[in-house]
């Protein structure tokens, strides 16, 4: 049971990486926002109550998760590529 029922053995969470995270179809892409946070940033469609900056989550819940997702996707700096499949 849970989030990855099917392949819970063939998912190793240290290969993801923070978009990786976001990315899951496990979120919701368009969630109710409460008023504080329409009203602390009405342009941002998540919620953000403070900061100098927004938050941006390109490619939010637009990835379906998968057995062994990310675990040879090469990722270098500065630019951190890495192929349209991974």
């Amino acid at each position: 049971a849970g989030l990855f029922d099917g392949f819970t053995d063939e998912v190793n969470c240290g290969e993801l990486t923070n978009w990786d995270d976001y990315a899951l179809t496990i979120l919701d892409p368009h969630p109710t926002r409460p008023e504080a946070c329409i009203k602390a940033d009405p342009e941002n469609p998540l919620c953000q109550i403070v900061g100098d900056y927004t938050l941006e989550l390109n490619n939010l819940s637009t990835k379906k998760p998968f057995a062994h997702m990310a675990e040879k996707c090469p990722s270098k700096c500065p630019n951190y590529s890495k192929p349209a499949d991974c």
